[in-house]
């Protein structure tokens, strides 16, 4: 059975918009928000938006592990494509990320993740299972940020 630690959900910071006045591009922005992050975690999914970030970490020296998810259903790997790219991006930053494991065809059928959409007020099954990942990697590492490019 999964369970949920409630309570990370007041974690989850919205996007910023950011004053048009501000001096400074958008990457002197995002790096100058690592400043205080402690033992963060990124969830290097593949996507553009992680890469950024990665990218963005790497060239503040911000410390961080790269986290990448095998999303699973009957045991096959269905983001094979997006781990792949992370995979490359990985070997190409030199990276050491962790490797974790869901079982969609488990996760989306209990009766937490739906009590967890219906708490995070969205019918996506991708975004709230974003935030099981927060969650579940909060529960296995709690003393470490966790920072995702979604």
């Amino acid at each position: 059975m999964v369970s949920f630690q409630r309570g990370l959900l007041g974690n989850i910071v919205e996007k910023k918009e950011y004053n048009k006045t501000i001096n400074g591009s958008y990457i002197e922005e995002l790096k100058n928000s690592f400043k205080n992050l402690k033992n963060p975690f990124l969830y290097l999914s593949g996507g553009i938006d992680s890469e950024l970030v990665a990218c963005a970490m790497l060239e503040s020296n911000t410390q961080f592990t790269p986290v990448i998810f095998q999303w699973l259903i009957n045991n096959v790997v269905i983001n094979l494509h997006d781990i792949n790219y992370a995979i490359k991006f990985r070997n190409e930053k030199n990276l050491n990320p962790i490797i974790e494991q869901i079982k969609l065809d488990e996760l989306w059928t209990t009766d937490n993740f739906i009590s967890l959409a219906k708490e995070t007020n969205n019918s996506s099954p991708q975004v709230s299972t974003y935030v099981y990942m927060i969650e579940m990697m909060d529960k296995k590492y709690p003393n470490l940020g966790i920072v995702t490019g979604k």
